[in-house]
Order: structure tokens, then C-alpha cells, then sequence
């Protein structure tokens, strides 16, 4: 991939309306170039997949004939500031970027005329590599239907303006393709070219999962006809994906031993089983409100690195079950040091003396971990008979599951030993 497409992808961000086909005229731009209003910013969170767009200068346009599909997720942090833009790109040669941008809210919520969103801070991952992402601009949004999203991002080279469906409303090929005269008027009467445009087959994969379930699961029964995994579908999920209610986030408190864990997108060193163990301790504070996050990871070599994350419930009833984090830190080899890092943790139901969350982060994508409650992680015949079913609960949750850390029952902590009976010789 040209060093044009590893730089200017972050240049892909949100975008969406709807409208008609005949040659615009200013009295027909009615409805397209219309500004959000501060108040209805939060229409724009959630997931969201990039159907059209162009660009009005030449690193645009060498960008996007490359680009396959770019998926975006949008999350306002706990501060009610900070709003947090992953996108994942895949690329013609199938190459994944991921691009997470901190963008903060108006300071004025009531001023209708600041629709406007600064970028303050961003990374890019490659390869597993993060790096800072020295990328400076403003996303401007305007109005659009109830499952569209439209963005113009401007930077020094230009603009783009990118138009977005909701997830699970970008797999109609035919509608979306019905949309495009509407896009090209659009793109008129916000003073953008329309032609060279980026435009969504309705069926490319993402990065990070499956455009479409029923895809998925097309694809698992064929390779169950050739002799591969188990089928899969939609009903063997049951019970899976399943969030964990808020009345019942108490179960989480106490001390994990991590058994199984896969990340998406690959990470080498994750593949490569650098990791021995991962203990987790979950305490909740006397303040009622702030959890105690304590990841303490025994590294191939015996080094040892220990997370700490206060976190907080999401005020968002839909995401009650999801984990906000608001500070971190990080100490390996004695010194203690912040650990610049946004991300959620995703709590689903398990059984009693399990834990399984999916940690989305500003950092290498996302993780689905799987943990036992301490004093349940030794057994390793049974953690062995579970393998299956964490494959196949990888599978619901839209990760791959190949190449996971898997515990082996025996590996030490970092702070103690695995298991109370195995003692030191005198």
C-alpha cells in the first residue's frame, strides 16, 4: 500500500442524508447543507458504515479507489466532553488501518451554531504497531435521516464529505445504489465535485467482523459441508451475546484468572503467547460509583506489567452494561506511570464462576476475554473441555477464533502464586 494510503485514511469520518436526483439549484439544496444542532449531537453515536464519498484534492483521490469497506464507531466518555471515533479500514489488498481520534464536544450545547467537532489527539495501529497519528482538523455534521450520518472533514489537504448508513442498514446494494443521485446532489450544494467517489458494494467485510450475520454464518456452514468447525447458527447463540444486566454488574467483583482470550484484529504478540497469565481483581469503591480495574500480566521471561483502570457504568440505558474507563496507569519494572487509554469494557452474561467481556480500547482494537473466578482456574482438563464452547461464543460476538491465549492452569501470577498448595522449597 502507497505511503498515501497509510497517511491519509484517517481522512475517512462520518457522513449521511438523503434526497432527490433532479440538477440542484439553490432553492433545491433545501435540507442538505442544513447544520446539526449541538443538542442533537448524540443522534450521531453508535456504529456506523461508510456507503459514498469524494474528496476535492488529490490525496483523496488517490485514497479512496484503494479502500474496500471503513467502519466507524462513534462513544461519548464518561466526562460528557470527549467523544471518541474509531474507524477500521480495509484496504483493496487487504490491509487493515485502524485510525481512534479524540474529538471533543461544543463547550456550549444550547449554541446552535456550533456543529463543529475539533480533533484533539489521534493514533493509527498497522500491523499490531500503534503510533501517534499527527493529524490536525474539524468534522462539521449536518442533518440526515434517522439512520444516516453526514460529515465533512476538512484537514490541510482538503475536505472529504463522507455519508454513512447505520449498521444493519447498509447491506441493501439496491437501495444504496438508488441513494447515489442524492449524494451527488448533495455533494453540490456543499460546493464538493461528485465525481471519483467512494462507493459501498453492500457486501464487503470489515476490518474487525462480518458485514452481515446471516453472511457469517453462510460462510461457517460451507466450511462445515468441507469438513471444517461445527455449524453456526443463529439459535446456537442464545445465551452468548447476551448482555449482562446493570442490577446484576455486583458479580463482577472480586479476583479472575484470565483462561482464553482472542484479540481482533490480530496482534502479534498477543498470537505469539507472550503472555503467561493475567490475574484481574474488579473492586468497586465506597463511593458506590467508581470500579477498581487491576490487571496484573506475567510476561514470557517472567516480567510483569500491572494496569490499574478506575471505570464507570455508562449513564446510557441501552449500555448499562458497559464500563467506561476514566483514568489509568501503568507500572512494569517498579515505576508507576499514566497509561493514556479510552476504551469501554462490554460485560456479557456467563455462568457463575465466570466472566466474559469484550475490552474496546484506543489501543490495538479489541480483546474478548474470557475469565474463571479465582480458585476455578486449575482444572486444566475442564478449561481444555470449555475450548469449544469460547470458540464458538468468539464466533456470536463476531470475532475470529483462531490463534488464542489459553491458559494452562499452572502458570504463577505476577503478585503470588496460581495456586495455594504448590509452595516453595525450603
Amino acid at each position: 500500500m502507497c505511503c498515501v494510503v497509510k497517511r491519509a485514511v484517517l481522512l475517512l469520518l462520518l457522513a449521511a442524508v438523503i434526497g432527490s436526483d433532479p440538477v440542484p439549484v439553490p432553492e433545491d439544496c433545501e435540507g442538505l447543507k442544513t447544520p446539526l444542532p449541538s443538542k442533537d449531537l448524540h443522534k450521531v453515536f453508535g456504529d456506523w458504515v461508510l456507503v459514498w464519498s469524494i474528496a476535492d484534492h488529490p490525496q483523496g483521490w488517490d485514497l479512496l479507489p484503494n479502500v474496500t469497506s471503513s467502519h466507524v464507531e462513534l462513544q461519548l466518555l464518561a466526562d460528557n466532553k470527549t467523544i471518541v471515533f474509531t474507524e477500521r479500514n480495509l484496504y483493496t489488498d487487504k490491509s487493515c488501518a485502524t485510525y481512534v481520534i479524540n474529538m471533543s464536544m461544543p463547550s456550549d450545547p444550547s449554541d446552535s451554531e456550533h456543529h463543529t467537532l475539533p480533533t484533539e489527539s489521534a493514533t493509527v495501529e498497522k500491523d499490531g504497531v500503534v503510533q501517534p497519528y499527527n493529524d490536525s482538523g474539524v468534522v462539521d455534521v449536518y442533518e440526515s435521516c434517522a439512520d444516516c450520518l453526514v460529515v465533512i472533514y476538512k484537514n490541510i489537504h482538503g475536505q472529504y464529505l463522507l455519508i454513512y448508513r447505520r449498521e444493519g442498514h447498509h447491506l441493501d446494494a439496491e437501495q444504496l445504489k438508488a441513494d447515489h443521485g442524492h449524494h451527488r446532489k448533495q455533494a453540490e450544494c456543499l460546493g464538493l465535485p461528485h465525481d471519483k467517489p467512494f462507493i459501498y458494494d453492500g457486501a464487503a467485510d470489515f476490518c474487525h467482523k462480518k458485514s452481515s450475520p446471516e453472511r457469517a454464518v453462510l460462510l461457517l456452514l460451507l466450511a462445515a459441508v468441507i469438513g471444517s468447525d461445527p455449524v453456526l447458527v443463529p439459535e446456537d447463540c442464545e445465551g452468548l451475546n447476551k448482555p449482562l444486566p446493570r442490577n446484576d454488574l455486583h458479580k463482577i467483583f472480586g479476583d479472575w484468572v484470565l483462561v482464553w482470550s482472542v484479540c481482533d484484529p490480530p496482534i502479534a504478540w498477543y498470537e505469539e503467547s507472550q503472555i503467561k497469565s493475567s490475574h484481574v481483581e474488579f473492586r468497586l469503591l465506597p463511593d458506590n460509583k467508581t470500579i477498581v480495574f487491576n490487571e496484573r500480566n506475567l510476561l514470557v521471561g517472567n516480567s510483569c506489567s500491572n494496569f490499574i483502570f478506575n471505570m464507570s457504568v455508562s449513564s446510557e440505558p441501552s449500555h448499562n452494561h458497559t464500563l467506561l474507563t476514566d483514568a489509568a496507569t501503568m507500572e512494569v519494572d517498579g515505576t508507576v506511570q499514566p497509561f493514556n487509554y479510552t476504551g469501554v469494557l462490554e460485560l456479557y452474561e456467563s455462568c457463575p464462576d465466570c466472566l466474559v467481556m469484550v475490552n474496546k480500547g484506543s489501543i490495538f482494537g479489541q480483546f474478548l476475554m474470557i475469565y474463571r473466578r479465582e480458585g476455578h482456574h486449575l482444572d486444566f482438563e475442564k478449561l481444555k473441555a470449555d475450548h469449544g464452547h469460547h470458540r464458538k461464543r468468539a464466533d456470536c460476538l463476531g470475532f475470529s477464533d483462531s490463534k488464542p491465549f489459553i491458559y494452562d492452569g499452572a502458570a504463577d501470577f505476577c503478585h503470588k502464586k496460581s495456586s495455594p498448595e504448590v509452595k516453595q522449597e525450603s
